[in-house]
């Protein structure tokens, strides 16, 4: 019975035995190894960074400049033309330039101004052919005859006068300047003169522009002839400072010595 009972007790020693042998044998399988823990991997391996790629910004609209409105001109219904004409073969003839000599005691030339720039006016009654090219424009009423004459000496020095009136007129000891009204003045087909302010009024036109040497014409080099059209008693045609003509109604031409 003795035996029985020790081997009975060698048995269930054996059985625990290898009961812990097993359960020892199965807790290390499932433990981590120390190398397998986060705190102990390789601390130099790369850094990724993902950047997040922003949405496409909407512009801005840029503010586009506000334009600026120019003034409207004040309608015009004036003479649109002017030119410089003499009598010459077939008629008025348009000149470009007048080249004849300047000698004291002769005049240049008598020019008449009409509104056209026709090359070649048909002879007519002188009178009659003055108002139908002035008046055939509407308001021609209201609108006159100017001019600016310039000239240059020899010594270089240069001057420029405008002319709407008789007394505008300078240095007369170069050139000597007389205006007519060649429709009121010749109404009576007669002899007339060369006008002075006193006979100046609202319906005068200075159709004409007579040019005669001075006592000092020989120190003359260069001589402009200019005919304007500007509004009477409106001065927005002429230059504030200096009273010289800079609206658009004009015709110029070269007198030139012989």
């Amino acid at each position: 019975m003795k035996n029985g009972l020790n081997s009975f007790n060698k048995a269930v020693s054996l059985c625990l035995i290898i009961t812990l042998v097993f359960s020892i044998s199965i807790f290390s399988s499932c433990a981590v190894k120390p190398y397998d823990s986060p705190q102990m991997q390789n601390t130099e391996q790369a850094t990724i960074v993902i950047t997040s790629t922003p949405a496409p910004a909407t512009p801005t609209p840029t503010d586009e400049p506000t334009p600026t409105i120019e003034p409207t001109a004040t309608p015009r219904s004036g003479p649109q033309v002017v030119g410089i004409y003499v009598s010459g073969s077939g008629g008025r003839v348009l000149l470009t330039e007048y080249k004849t000599n300047w000698n004291r005691g002769e005049d240049i030339a008598t020019f008449n101004t009409f509104a056209s720039n026709e090359p070649l006016l048909n002879y007519a009654k002188y009178r009659e052919m003055l108002v139908k090219e002035w008046f055939s424009y509407p308001d021609a009423k209201d609108y006159k005859i100017g001019y600016t004459l310039s000239y240059t000496l020899y010594s270089g020095e240069e001057f420029s006068i405008t002319i709407r009136k008789p007394s505008d007129v300078q240095h007369t000891e170069y050139l000597e300047v007389y205006l007519y009204d060649s429709v009121q003045q010749s109404a009576n087909a007669g002899w007339y003169t060369h006008l002075a302010d006193e006979n100046i009024d609202d319906e005068t036109l200075l159709y004409s522009f007579k040019l005669t040497p001075g006592v000092k014409i020989k120190e003359v080099e260069k001589i402009k002839l200019e005919a304007f059209v500007y509004k009477y008693m409106d001065e927005s045609d002429f230059d504030e400072t200096t009273g010289e003509y800079i609206g658009t109604v004009s015709y110029e031409i070269d007198i030139v010595r012989r």
